[in-house]
């Protein structure tokens, strides 16, 4: 958090010394962002996809079904079913409303409606309407009863199993009482057609045993099980009459070419909210759902430009680089790791970003405006200046910049340490010695005396217990020599590990070096070795805060006021 506060402090301080290379980058910057908020317009779209599922292609055309898990709920309502119609103008189709009745449960224990013929009687459990043309979907049908099927002007018959009329004693055009509503009997369905009445979502289109299903159910049941209710506990009635009684659309099919089926399928997703449309050309089934996103105009216009510019970016910073190789020298020699530099012109690039975008924002918004009143622009493309694009826009803005950045950046890094390694690393021992040549320097041999005397207040403090994994047992400092001898015990203490730790400095060139130099005396060589990389890195953590101590500080140090 540090290291980055102090590159955005120096960051800003670099972008306002060079002003004339900050306007040309933000102004290229300022471009791109004021031609995507003014030349270019999003729009909230949505469009069908298709999905494979494993139904019963029984049929050619649409089925629309919310499913067992949303009755009786929430179900598709009749007037809005009424919506299809206009889809089928002029159309060859057929189309099949499925109607779900569930009688009132009696006392509490069940649910059924009586029917009763010549004193015999039957319980039913759910009602099911079908149109007409259902049996134009499933022509397998007619050899699998007696009697005939519905047609439009019929309202109070039914068809019944021939489970039920055997049991009733009941043969076609006899009269039945159901709940108090005689019915004419029109046809005779074999008990075991159920397989016939499957759709294509291989469901079938019989009512849910209501027995089975939690939301209809009297009482506690132990697990839900979805399964329709049989021919015999079942009467199938005309839809409209079923409809008259209080049922409700559970699914709607139409039977119409797969050409036109699939325009219908795409259009009434689009229309229904919620529930499930299922498309077959007679031989696979698929599903076809809706989802949203944002139609983008004019895009394809800026996709060059913005190259173009990230481009100009890269140039820009590389050549800032270059011209700043002297001050990236300086940063590296007061300690600025690689990172530190990234992070610098990292910060620089999100400046340039941040300005030119807000810049290129509020122009674009107002270019806009001026472009659609004097009609340059159609109507379309007023933008809204608090739409989602505009976040868009702003992202993308400060991700070609940020990825802009990133090269140079990286390259700049590599000019604060030209070996291949990225950060200081100890040296390894040899033996039961070990010199490790520490990265510090001073410039003069007072300096250099300064630092002795700060680390070997440091070292002093260690004859007593501290967070650090070793005691010093007798420290001598001999500033004549810039050297500081030591002797040390490493934790744990019951390791018995302990060393001659010497801190020394010397002459090189025109600056004074230092280095460390331990020499273990008893221990184990594997402990000895694993804790003097902590000790080695307390004493180059010491060295980088003499750099951080206020200068009148240091001052003491280097002058002798500080006694060791």
């Amino acid at each position: 958090f540090a290291l980055a506060s102090l590159s955005f402090k120096y960051s800003i301080e670099n972008v306002t010394r060079r002003k004339i290379r900050a306007i040309l980058i933000m102004i290229n910057l300022t471009t791109i962002m004021f031609a995507m908020v003014a030349l270019t317009s999003a729009y909230p779209s949505q469009m069908t996809v298709e999905g494979y599922v494993g139904g019963s292609a029984i049929y050619e055309g649409v089925m629309i079904s919310y499913g067992f898990e949303n009755a009786p709920a929430n179900v598709i309502d009749y007037d809005l079913s009424k919506a299809i119609l206009p889809l089928l103008h002029g159309l060859d189709y057929k189309i099949s409303y499925r109607i779900w009745l569930y009688p009132q449960s009696y006392r509490g224990s069940s649910v059924f409606i009586l029917a009763t013929y010549n004193g015999r009687t039957h319980k039913f459990k759910s009602i099911l309407g079908l149109s007409p043309d259902e049996i134009e979907l499933r022509s397998g049908i007619k050899d699998m009863m007696i009697g005939r099927w519905f047609e439009h002007y019929d309202e109070y018959v039914c068809i019944i199993s021939s489970g039920v009329a055997e049991k009733l004693g009941i043969n076609i055009y006899d009269k039945l009482s159901l709940g108090g509503l005689n019915l004419t009997v029109i046809g005779i369905l074999d008990s075991s057609a159920i397989e016939y009445l499957r759709d294509l979502d291989g469901s079938y289109i019989v009512p849910v045993d209501p027995d089975d299903v939690v939301s209809l159910k009297v009482g506690i049941v132990s697990e839900e099980v979805r399964k329709p209710v049989s021919l015999d506990e079942t009467i199938i009635v005309p839809d409209r009459l079923a409809l008259k009684l209080g049922g409700y659309v559970s699914s709607v099919a139409i039977k119409v070419d797969y050409e036109h089926a699939l325009n219908i399928a795409r259009n009434l997703s689009l229309i229904l909210e919620g529930p499930a449309i299922y498309l077959s050309d007679g031989s696979r089934v698929v599903t076809v759902s809706v989802i949203s996103g944002l139609e983008i105009y004019g895009w394809n216009y800026l996709l060059i430009p913005l190259i173009i510019g990230s481009f100009t970016v890269v140039n820009s910073i590389m050549g800032n680089i270059r011209e700043r190789k002297s001050e990236i020298d300086v940063y590296s020699a007061i300690g600025l790791p690689p990172s530190g530099i990234v992070v610098m012109f990292m910060t620089e690039a999100l400046i340039y970003g941040v300005i030119a975008a807000v810049i290129g924002y509020i122009a674009g918004v107002a270019i806009n405006r001026v472009l659609v009143g004097y009609g340059l622009l159609p109507p379309s493309f007023m933008i809204n200046v608090s739409s989602s694009f505009m976040i868009i826009a702003f992202v993308i803005i400060m991700l070609s910049t940020i990825l802009s950045a990133l090269f140079p950046s990286l390259s700049a890094s590599k000019m604060v340490t030209p070996s291949l390694r990225r950060k200081w690393r100890a040296t390894k021992p040899v033996g039961i010695r070990w010199e490790v040549p520490l990265p510090f320097t001073a410039s003069s041999i007072a300096e250099a005396r300064g630092m002795l005397r700060y680390l070997a207040e440091f070292l002093g403090y260690h004859k007593i217990e501290t967070p650090d994994p070793f005691f010093v047992d007798e420290l001598k400092v001999d500033l004549d020599n810039l050297r500081i001898d030591a002797k040390m015990t490493l934790k744990p203490l019951e390791s018995g590990v302990k060393q001659s730790f010497v801190l020394s400095a010397r002459r090189f060139g025109g600056r004074y070096t230092f280095a460390v130099s331990i020499t273990r005396l008893s221990g184990s060589k594997e402990i000895w070795r694993t804790v003097n990389y902590k000790v080695i890195d307390a004493v180059r953590k010491q060295f980088l805060l003499w750099r951080s101590l206020p200068e009148e500080e240091a001052l003491k140090y280097i002058r002798g006021e500080k006694h060791v």
